[in-house]
């Protein structure tokens, strides 16, 4: 049997066998049923995600059915439906050839979100020439300290004696803080902004030099006005990009914040508690009092942490992500608060929990990464940079000082930190599965560098 893509749900169940009755008894099957109905419902970034889940779920039933000695009559479905994941993910997220062994956290340390919320364009024209310039200087600015980071990291190369082929395991992290991207008026208008923002900024990250490299850049507020609903849709999206020259359609991801606070769209009259209590909280954009509405689907805004409903999925349109077979998980600021991560289905999930915000360091009971994971923060108020390893043994990370002035910022670089990969598929489990261990485990060895040159 053969899977040319991965099957739509009449084809799977069809193949798989087995009637609904029977099936809703086994709960490692549901898992992989609902993957397989969720994947043709989403876009790049949400299949690329699911893809990741699909992988682990059926090397996880595969070795219940080991454990159990139990016979099944849906193997070659399962061997089938796991070749072709690892095709796709190997096609859209080039899973089993990464290089990436560490870490690095690099934060730009810069003061964010300033505004006069009482400032008023003449008329929309003014506004949309007045954001245009804004984002055009945010945009230099950011490019500059990028540029300032890659010099400062060359550096610490060369001082360390790293050879090439030691530092291309090595993704290199660069995060701004939140609101980075704000706005003379508090929020653009124009929501086509946050993939122009992506676009304008890849004439630096897109550069060879930054292959190795992932960059969230801060956050980007909008204020998206619907006058049959009489208000605006408040959005705060978190800009995400991976280095180096773009090859396909899952190296820019936009994250929405979803639970906003009452800082990310002022109003001189309204606390935070307060901006939550109403229907429609009000927000001061451009001089103007607007009711805020929440987007349709949305949960609604908790005065306390997640901790009671069910677990929400965050695969798709959701705080996860996926890039070189490294699962992200980002939290906007007040998300981080409420453990949206670590409240989650996807919890202790991801290797790697970014956090870049306004007035939140790293939360404790938000941690939700995999043991050994990395949590990295960077906070646009007060302002600062913040490093973590979800582990009780591991050394605290260290900060490599000198800091680097960049513009009105500073670049903060941390020493290399361990990616903590999943530990490999077990060699019986791969065996059933009919797949070599090393592919299905996306752990493909990395070749040793290269023996340095001797002057005889």
């Amino acid at each position: 049997m053969k899977f040319d893509n991965v099957p739509t749900w009449t084809e799977w169940q069809r193949r798989s066998s087995s009637s609904m009755t029977i099936r809703a008894m086994k709960p490692k099957l549901v898992r992989i049923d609902n993957l397989v109905k969720k994947y043709h419902q989403v876009l790049d970034m949400g299949k690329l995600n699911i893809l990741m889940e699909l992988k682990d779920a059926i090397v996880d039933w595969m070795a219940d059915k080991i454990e159990r000695d139990a016979a099944t009559g849906r193997l070659e479905a399962m061997q089938a439906l796991e070749e072709v994941v690892i095709r796709k993910l190997n096609a859209l997220g080039n899973w089993g050839k990464h290089r990436y062994v560490t870490a690095v956290c690099i934060g730009y340390q810069i003061k964010t979100g300033q505004y006069d919320e009482n400032k008023k364009p003449k008329d929309n024209e003014q506004r949309r020439k007045d954001e245009t310039v804004d984002i055009g200087s945010r945009v230099r600015l950011l490019s500059a300290a990028i540029a300032a980071a890659r010099t400062r990291y060359s550096n610490y190369v060369l001082v360390r004696n790293i050879s090439s082929d030691e530092d291309r395991k090595t993704l290199k992290i660069f995060m701004a803080p939140e609101f980075f991207f704000r706005g003379p008026y508090g929020a653009y208008r124009d929501i086509g902004w946050a993939s122009k923002i992506l676009s304008m900024m890849r004439a630096e990250t897109g550069k060879p030099a930054y292959a190795d490299w992932l960059f969230v850049h801060g956050s980007a507020l909008f204020s998206t006005q619907d006058e049959k609903k009489d208000g605006s849709m408040l959005e705060n999206y978190a800009l995400v990009q991976k280095g180096g020259p773009r090859t396909n359609d899952v190296q820019d991801v936009v994250v929405a914040k979803e639970f906003p606070s009452h800082i990310d769209f002022e109003h001189p009259t309204v606390s935070d508690r307060d901006w939550y209590k109403g229907k429609r909280p009000e927000a001061r954009i451009a001089g103007e009092d607007v009711h805020a509405l929440k987007p349709d689907g949305g949960r609604k805004d908790p005065l306390e942490p997640l901790s009671t409903g069910k677990p929400a999925s965050e695969l798709a349109g959701g705080c996860i992500f996926t890039m070189d077979g490294i699962t992200f998980g980002l939290e906007v600021c007040r998300d981080h608060y409420l453990r949206r991560l670590a409240s989650s289905q996807q919890r202790s999930r991801a290797l790697i929990q970014l956090v870049p915000s306004a007035g939140m360091s790293i939360e404790a009971e938000s941690v939700a990464c995999v043991q050994g994971g990395i949590v990295f923060n960077v906070d646009g108020v007060t302002p600062h940079v913040d490093v973590k390893v979800n582990s009780n043994t591991a050394p605290a990370p260290v900060e490599v000082t000198p800091s680097t002035s960049a513009g009105a910022g500073m670049i903060v670089l941390y020493e290399p930190l361990n990616i903590p990969w999943p530990k490999a598929v077990a060699a019986n489990v791969a065996q059933k599965l009919n797949l070599n261990r090393d592919v299905l485990s996306g752990t493909k060895p990395i070749p040793p560098p290269k023996p340095a040159r001797l002057n005889v």
